[in-house]
Formats: C-alpha cells, sequence, structure tokens
C-alpha cells in the first residue's frame, strides 16, 4: 500500500508540474501535449491525491513524498483558481446592466460558480441522432446531425446552436467528447444541432464552409418543427470547426461560399469559436516551422514525437519534391508558395468588420499550435470595426481543454459557464 500511495503521489506532482512546463521546441511540445491536457482537467483529482498523498509522507517520514505531495496539491489549487477568475469581457461587450437584459427563468438555471468539484447537468435531454441535412453530390453518403433538444418541462429559449467538431480539418467526427456540455445547454432551453462534414482529403476548405452554410438554410427551414428562431441561430466550434463556424458566420451570403440555387440568407445571430485558427497564413507557417524542428530531431524524441503525430493524423504529406506537406496546406489544396491569395480568403480574420455577429472567443494560451497570439488580433479588429467580441485567454491551459473530462475539468465548466451566458443574452437581444 505504501508503494502504491508514493507512486500515485509522484505522479499526481508529474502531471500537475507539466501543466505548467512551457517550451519552444516542437518536438517536446507535441510529447508535453497530452500530458498537459490530462494534468489541467484531472487538476482536482491531482490535488486531492497530492493532499492525501503528502499527509501520509508526513507520517510516514517520507520527506520525499511529502514535498510531492504538497507541490501537487498547491500547483492543482493554483491551476485551478488561475482559469476560474472572473473577468469583465461581458460587461465591456455588453454594458454594466448586461445580466439584467437576461430574463429571470433564464439566469436562474446557470449555474453559479465557474467550476464545481463535480458538474452533474440534467439527463432530460431529448436526443434524436444521425438525422440528413444535405447530400453533396460529390460523395457517396448524406452528411448527417445529431439534434438535441430540451427535455419535457424545461421551457425553450427559442435559440439554437449549430455546432462544428473539430480535427484539424481531416479527422473527428460529430458526438465526440460533448455530450455533457449539450445536455448543459439543452437545460437551458436551447437546441443543439451536431453536424458532421466532409473531411479532407474528399473536400477542401471552401466546400466545408458551403456545408456549414448549408446546416444553417436546413436549420431555418425546419425552425418550427424544433421551435427554434431562424434569426436566432449561433454558430459553434472548437479547433478547425471553430474556423469553419468563424469564416462561415463573418460571410453571410458570400458568393464563395454560399450553397448553389439559394436565395435565403445564411447570416447568423452569433458565433462561438474554441482555439480557431483566425489566419491560416500565420498558422500555416508555424505548422511548417513546428514540422522543421520535428525533421531535424534525431534519436527516440523524434520517433516518438512523429508516432504520436500519425496517431492523431496531423503529420502532414511527405511530398518527394517538396518534403513534408502541412495539413493546413492539405485543407487549403495547394502551399503558399504556390498560392497565397486562398490562405487569405479562407482566413476569418480577412473578413472583419461591423457586420460580423457578436462571437466569443474561447483561447488555450499554451495552444501546441500557437494560435493564441492570432485569436488576440482577432479580438482587436472586432472591437476596432465595432463588431463586439469577447475574449477569454485561459492559462497554463492547451488546445483541446474543453473535450477531456468536462464533468470535473476546471477549464473545460469555466468555458461552459462562459457560453452559457453568451447564448443567454443571444437569446435575448
Amino acid at each position: 500500500m505504501k508503494i502504491v500511495t508514493k507512486s500515485l503521489t509522484f505522479l499526481a506532482a508529474l502531471l500537475i508540474a507539466s501543466v505548467f512546463m512551457v517550451t519552444k521546441r516542437p518536438p517536446f511540445n507535441v510529447l508535453l501535449w497530452p500530458l498537459k491536457l490530462i494534468g489541467a482537467a484531472l487538476s482536482p483529482v491531482l490535488a486531492t491525491v497530492g493532499a492525501v498523498g503528502g499527509f501520509l509522507g508526513l507520517r510516514q517520514r517520507n520527506p520525499l513524498q511529502s514535498l510531492a505531495g504538497l507541490m501537487a496539491f498547491l500547483l492543482s489549487s493554483y491551476y485551478i483558481r488561475s482559469v476560474t477568475q472572473p473577468h469583465n469581457g461581458f460587461m465591456q461587450a455588453f454594458g454594466a446592466g448586461w445580466q439584467a437584459r437576461v430574463p429571470a427563468p433564464m439566469r436562474d438555471g446557470w449555474a453559479s460558480r465557474r467550476w464545481s468539484p463535480i458538474a452533474t447537468p440534467p439527463k432530460t435531454s431529448q436526443l434524436e441522432r444521425d438525422l440528413v441535412y444535405t447530400q453533396p453530390g460529390d460523395i457517396g453518403h448524406p452528411l448527417r446531425f445529431d439534434m438535441w433538444q430540451p427535455g419535457q418541462g424545461v421551457r425553450r429559449s427559442g435559440l439554437a446552436v449549430i455546432y462544428v467538431h473539430g480535427g484539424a480539418w481531416r479527422i473527428g467526427e460529430k458526438d465526440l467528447g460533448t455530450r455533457h456540455f449539450f445536455r448543459r445547454l439543452t437545460a437551458q432551453g436551447h437546441v443543439v444541432m451536431d453536424i458532421e462534414y466532409t473531411l479532407c482529403p474528399q473536400a477542401l476548405i471552401p466546400q466545408m464552409a458551403t456545408e456549414v452554410k448549408q446546416a444553417i438554410l436546413w436549420l431555418k427551414q425546419h425552425a418550427d418543427d424544433y421551435k427554434v428562431d431562424p434569426d436566432r441561430i449561433v454558430l459553434m466550434g472548437g479547433s478547425a470547426g471553430g474556423h469553419l463556424a468563424l469564416l462561415a458566420a463573418y460571410t453571410p451570403d458570400d458568393a464563395r461560399f454560399q450553397p448553389a440555387t439559394v436565395s435565403q440568407s445564411t447570416a447568423v445571430h452569433g458565433v462561438v469559436a474554441f482555439y480557431p485558427p483566425a489566419d491560416l497564413r500565420r498558422a500555416n507557417a508555424d505548422a511548417e516551422n513546428t514540422y522543421r524542428h520535428i525533421d531535424d530531431a534525431n534519436g527516440l524524441r523524434a520517433a516518438v514525437t512523429e508516432a504520436l503525430l500519425n496517431v492523431l493524423d496531423l503529420a502532414g504529406t511527405i511530398d518527394p519534391e517538396r518534403g513534408r506537406i502541412s495539413i493546413i496546406a492539405e485543407s487549403v489544396g495547394c502551399t503558399f508558395e504556390q498560392n497565397p491569395q486562398p490562405y487569405n480568403e479562407l482566413s476569418p480574420i480577412s473578413y472583419v468588420g461591423p457586420h460580423c455577429p457578436p462571437t466569443l472567443l474561447l483561447a488555450s494560451h499554451d495552444d501546441i499550435f500557437q494560435l493564441t497570439p492570432t485569436i488576440h488580433t482577432l479580438h482587436e479588429s472586432l472591437t476596432q470595426a465595432g463588431a463586439i467580441s469577447i475574449l477569454i485567454d485561459y492559462p497554463h491551459t492547451e488546445h483541446a481543454f474543453d473535450l477531456l473530462f468536462p464533468q470535473i475539468s476546471p477549464v473545460a465548466q469555466a468555458a461552459a459557464y462562459e457560453v452559457e451566458r453568451f447564448l443567454a443574452v443571444m437569446a435575448t437581444d
């Protein structure tokens, strides 16, 4: 038993310590990524293990175990506190009395704190799986979605969310780590349409954006069936899905992305993006720099890094003449050197203007893909253009922070806390 306790205590200290590790060497970043995700999500558990392990270390006169336990407890507590700090983003965006504009019944359903030890959402959501919203002509199967609706007795808000999953435009699927989150949103009276879209290499980003707009049109056409106001649709997505959500939201009725033979508007009421690539030019340059460092590495570190990237399908493609082609270049359809124009046309930041709907940006400060600086630039550009934008940058937090153990993860719960308030305003204004 002593060996188990000691091992768990040191493991807790290692995992939470990894959360605070920052390196500019890409191979190490790749290897640290899963550790940082696990450590951040399980920080409440690690704090408990550290406290118990440290106490037992004192009783057993084991100073190393006591020190490891104390470190695990203090670092975990500090992390929880840092990602659940209040901010004034909503007041700056919506004014000092913004909460009063939300009806009392909806406010009563809000979580009272950004984080609780165990968040248990209502289980009264209604779920319809594998419905169809469009049939692209160049693939052999229809594009499906899952529809989440409020359970019986829940007052409907009239607002609907279209959720676009992430996965670097080439992997991932609907219903991946989001059920807890969706139940929380339906408990607020919202409807959630969780869509799939055609992935690379079967499709490039322009087609993906068009498919997102096809989902908007489908929901507007079926709004009465789901008791949704067609003028209160919010796009939401993470990573590549966040990019597609922003791109579709900022280009309403743009002929380059509009579904063919459609006259109805694809404008939406708001957009929420978790750690999105806001500027594909910068993201591609960062990706190519990361690949160069990985290609220059050698030995076990290089082998493990390459294996992890291949498992995640993020390693890009090796071209005999041009070398490694980034996943961004593959999704755009050309390298930046071949044609830089699509990188500009497919970047949400290129379409910033007063026409942009209210935007909530949720950034991971230690993002492995170095996306956070351009998310800040996007936020600043939106506010300068007169559009409403709220940016929340979570410290010591990695890409995909919202998808791992959301029932206990402080940062996942904190993000959901912000989203439910943003959607409440969108359902009211």
